[in-house]
This record gives structure tokens, sequence and C-alpha cells, in this order.
């Protein structure tokens, strides 16, 4: 699954897909690097709350932070195929 964005909504898309409990991937896309780390202490925060909550093991911790977040990228979408 990918999420196209790393802005204010596209991080949190991430918790109500429920990926982490069904094992997919996840891919977070942007073309600017700094959301993409804010993305990342969000969900290490998410994560680390959901421990301290008892909402999910420690265990779980890796599941949910499996998110790749991608490099800046550019897309030249006139010329893009699908």
């Amino acid at each position: 699954m990918a999420v196209l964005g790393a802005g204010h909504i596209g991080p949190d898309l991430h918790i109500p897909s429920g990926s982490h409990s069904r094992k997919r991937k996840l891919y977070l896309v942007d073309v600017v690097e700094e959301p993409l780390k804010k993305a990342k202490a969000r969900f290490e925060g998410y994560a680390q709350k959901g421990v301290e909550r008892k909402m999910i093991r420690p265990e779980q911790v890796e599941a949910v932070l499996g998110i790749s977040f991608t490099p800046p990228i550019t897309v030249n979408l006139k010329t893009a195929t699908l």
C-alpha cells in the first residue's frame, strides 16, 4: 500500500488502514524530505504511546514502524506511464 504525500493527513492514513495488523507493506511517498522525517517521528511517537498505554505489545512495534519512507522523488507527469 502506498500513501502519496507526507503532509498533514498522509501519515495518519496508516492508522485506519490497519496495515500493521494485516502485514501489508506501507510506502510513504513525498517529493520533499522534511515531511517524511516528521512523519517518521510521528509514527515512532504513536508506537511509543501504544506500548505505554498497552494498546500494542513491544514486539509489535517493528510491524507498526515497518514503513518505507521514500527519498524525495521527482516525476515528469507528461511522460509518466501507469
